[in-house]
């Protein structure tokens, strides 16, 4: 998955590929798949192991004895000294393949959020397994088959990634915090070794947040080569910034960029705070003139799958032009807004909470405290509140902009029991205090998190960088769930309790600012205006109207939508652009560079 090097291996069973993207020992004992005990443990790693430091001493005591500085080799004696059960004391993020000529076993696994890739495909006897799916179609072309189940939950509510199943028919991705294995081709265990964590109310001291919060910095810098920030207005990327220039020292090994899309609000007044705060290297990036069908295009080929949000095109775009500028490692903000409640919509959900527990006083402060995040004063909220109370309107589950039923052909399946059955979290029982409120988040790290790993792991490993987003560091997540639910949007202020523990290390205009600034990427310029006539040429064209997936007059209900420019009803044509172009990108018979230049 990176350009600097790559190795095979090859024996009468397996065949083990890989391509390494170098930033920790760069010399050839870095090189991968690496062997061990004699060459009879065959590894291939990609990923991060942030305690592998800790690791390596412990390691180290036991009598092995280390050829290089990686942590490749220190997960390969991890495997060596504790086999299936190292994986839980790993800290970080990976997706590892391990071939083990001792028991003839082949085993992988990734990491506790999914931020590493592995999908797994099968083929009469034989077992294929892939950092991506475009590994896969190319040397499997009978993966090409769409998986209609998933094409109809991307359409109606723009859901991918949050199961197993992949808009490939038969290929699947191997499940987050697991660990597979197979002998004789033949799966003999499949092992979860970690659970979303359950709500705890143990702390109210900020200081441990935030000094667990700079510890999962200070690990995430881990790098021989070159490392950059992704640096926003807003609350996540700037805390990333001053913890590491400020707190840690190290803003002078550090650059933070910016970009500035078109169609979105200008957040350069508090990136600039942040620079003057902190004294950082930093650099607006211009993104240059956009070729939107183009750029679309590519990201579909680079993602493999649909994306929900064209916010995607610009983050490809920043990491194109990170890998350009020589930097390898990228800090990113994402999951902060699912792990501290960063979103307006969570809202109602904060609110109904205090309400059951009859802490009224607080609810009236958190509707009267968030008016400047959902733009909305509390007589306007109040409805909002009740429709979450009676009937679940504004929850996750139940979100995304939902025109897209109205498309498909009588007789097409759209029951949400079945495209969407109902998910149980333990986590809640019995919890007491907080349950609708931590149901969101639960929701959020189900559905949301998952993608945006996928988008954001896509868009920098291919153009040589590996984003590291900090947030969903699995520890850092669980230490912050130990608070009461209470700090989390104290009077109606999102991540309340991130911005109390930031308090003095971030610039006081980003802790105060409370509008959350929309994703970059104007959908309704995107759907009624920018990609009109290709969306009208898709809409009637024989592959539309002769596949009886859609209906007879979908092409009429596009012209209306767009005649009256509906805000809500663009996402779904967004989305059924989309499916339209990875059908052709990414079903045809020719290769996928022949299909991207057409």
């Amino acid at each position: 998955r990176g350009p600097d090097d790559e190795g095979t291996y090859l024996d009468d069973t397996v065949f083990v590929g890989h391509r390494r993207l170098s930033f920790l020992d760069l010399s050839p004992a870095g090189h991968q798949p690496m062997l061990g005990a004699n060459g009879r443990v065959v590894l291939a790693f990609n990923g991060q192991i942030y305690n592998h430091p800790e690791l390596r001493v412990e390691l180290e005591a036991k009598g092995y004895r280390f050829r290089s500085t990686s942590d490749t080799e220190t997960l390969l004696n991890m495997y060596l000294e504790y086999g299936l059960d190292a994986f839980p004391r790993l800290r970080g993020m990976w997706a590892v393949v391990i071939w083990d000529r001792r028991d003839d076993s082949l085993v992988a696994s990734r990491d506790r959020l999914g931020i590493k890739p592995l999908y797994l495909y099968r083929q009469g006897g034989e077992l294929v397994l892939a950092s991506e799916i475009k590994a896969i179609v190319h040397g499997y072309p009978g993966a090409r088959r769409m998986d209609d189940l998933s094409l109809r939950r991307y359409v109606t509510r723009g859901w991918l990634d949050h199961t197993t199943r992949t808009m490939f028919a038969g290929v699947e991705a191997i499940d987050p915090a697991s660990v597979v294995v197979w002998r004789n081709g033949q799966e003999v265990l499949r092992r979860r070794f970690w659970e979303l964590p359950r709500p705890r109310r143990e702390r109210r001291d900020v200081a441990e947040l935030r000094n667990v919060f700079v510890d999962a910095v200070r690990r995430h810098l881990q790098s021989d080569v070159p490392v950059a920030v992704a640096l926003s207005g807003g609350l996540d990327s700037t805390s990333i910034t001053c913890a590491l220039a400020r707190t840690l020292g190290m803003g002078d090994r550090v650059h933070a960029f910016t970009v500035r899309p078109p169609d979105t609000p200008d957040e350069s007044p508090w990136v600039d705070d942040t620079v003057r705060w902190t004294g950082i290297r930093h650099a607006y990036l211009d993104l240059g003139e956009l070729d939107v069908v183009k750029a679309f295009d590519d990201l579909l080929v680079q993602m493999d799958e649909p994306v929900f949000n064209s916010a995607y095109v610009y983050q490809a775009l920043l990491r194109r032009q990170m890998g350009e500028r020589g930097y390898k490692v990228l800090l990113v903000g994402d999951g902060g807004d699912e792990v501290f409640a960063g979103y307006a919509k969570i809202v109602p959900m904060f609110v109904t909470s205090l309400l059951r527990d009859g802490n009224s006083l607080a609810a009236r402060r958190a509707v009267r405290g968030a008016v400047e995040l959902t733009g909305r004063g509390p007589a306007e909220q109040i409805p909002r509140l009740r429709l979450y109370r009676e009937r679940g309107i504004g929850a996750r589950k139940v979100q995304e902009f939902r025109r897209g039923y109205d498309w498909f052909a009588a007789g097409v399946d759209l029951d949400d029991d079945v495209l969407f059955p109902e998910v149980a979290y333990p986590q809640l029982e019995d919890l007491g205090r907080g349950v609708p409120f931590f149901r969101e988040l639960l929701d959020r790290l189900r559905i949301d998190i998952p993608h945006h790993l996928r988008n954001e792991d896509r868009n920098s490993m291919g153009h040589g960088v590996e984003a590291r987003p900090v947030f969903v560091d699995h520890a850092l997540l669980e230490f912050a769930w130990t608070y009461p639910y209470e700090m989390f949007m104290a009077d109606g202020v999102n991540k309340r309790l991130m911005r109390d523990a930031m308090k003095g290390t971030v610039p006081p205009s980003v802790l105060e600012l409370k509008q959350k600034f929309a994703r970059p990427g104007n959908n309704t310029v995107l759907a009624y205006d920018t990609l009109k006539e290709p969306l009208r040429e898709i809409l009637n064209s024989a592959a539309v109207r002769g596949d009886g997936l859609w209906r007879d007059d979908i092409a009429d209900l596009y012209e209306r939508d767009s005649a009256a420019r509906n805000p809500d009803n663009a996402y779904p044509w967004f989305r059924f652009y989309m499916t339209q172009r990875w059908t052709k990108l990414k079903l045809g018979s020719r290769s996928e560079a022949e299909l991207a230049a057409a």
